[in-house]
């Protein structure tokens, strides 16, 4: 490390952006894991129900 103080008061404002950058990535992850995980939950969903829909439309088939 540097005897300047200028630069150390730089270096230890960069290494708590770089640390603030690096913690904001892993919430970032965290919400876009639990988007994905909704948004296929609901394409399962509605997969199902339009399987089941379709179904009762066609003639003898089996209740579910």
């Amino acid at each position: 490390m540097s005897s300047d103080p200028a630069v150390n008061e730089w270096t230890l404002v960069r290494d708590q952006f770089d640390a603030l950058v690096r913690q904001r990535a892993d919430n970032i992850e965290d919400v876009l894991d639990a988007l994905f995980r909704s948004r296929f939950t609901q394409l399962i969903t509605h997969a199902a129900e339009r399987k089941k829909r379709k179904n009762r439309t066609k003639p003898g088939a089996k209740p579910i």
